[in-house]
């Protein structure tokens, strides 16, 4: 997947705390730290800490990507949007390959609605450009939001997969005002 976009350094950018890493090029340490920043904020649900959460995710997972994800979609309960964003951030985060990416997503039991768009036959070059047009709109507003852009990419790709517009305008007015 060639995107002609430097990953590493919106990595730097929107990850500070993983510099050490991604300036040692240890990109196989990364997926844990995304883990933690992606529970953090869920530290106290259901009075459960990160500390038992990772875990759980450590014991159920034996080191997966695919079943830490599950894992966290399952423990946090969290809503699609936001597992499909985890999951699209680490994964051009590490430069995946696309048959990488049905390995990626597979467990995590996604919606009937999304199976066919995200999960079967992902066309590589409408992903990228999906990703290239959101990329393009993020740094002419002058922000880059890693999360965001996720979001974005995969409702341009739903858009052209489905052709469903009026969708994707509502999912973008949504998007805009996470």
């Amino acid at each position: 997947m060639n995107l002609n976009l430097d990953w590493l350094e919106l990595l730097r950018q929107t990850f500070p705390d993983a510099l050490e890493l991604i300036n040692e090029g240890e990109i196989e340490k990364i997926p844990r730290f995304f883990l933690a920043k992606n529970v953090a904020f869920l530290r106290k649900k259901n009075g459960q800490t990160l500390k038992d959460l990772s875990a759980a995710i450590e014991v159920n997972s034996a080191g997966s990507m695919s079943l830490h994800f599950s894992n966290i979609a399952r423990i946090e309960r969290m809503d699609t949007d936001a597992t499909i964003s985890s999951i699209f951030k680490l994964g051009v985060g590490l430069g995946l390959e696309m048959p990488d990416w049905y390995e990626l997503c597979n467990p995590l039991g996604f919606d009937d609605n999304l199976k066919p768009v995200v999960l079967a036959d992902i066309n590589s070059d409408l992903l990228a450009q999906s990703l290239q047009k959101a990329y393009a709109g993020m740094s002419s507003a002058g922000e880059i939001n890693i999360p965001k852009l996720a979001a974005m990419a995969v409702a341009g790709y739903k858009a052209s997969v489905t052709g469903d517009y009026k969708l994707f305008e509502e999912e973008m007015f949504r998007i805009a005002s996470m």
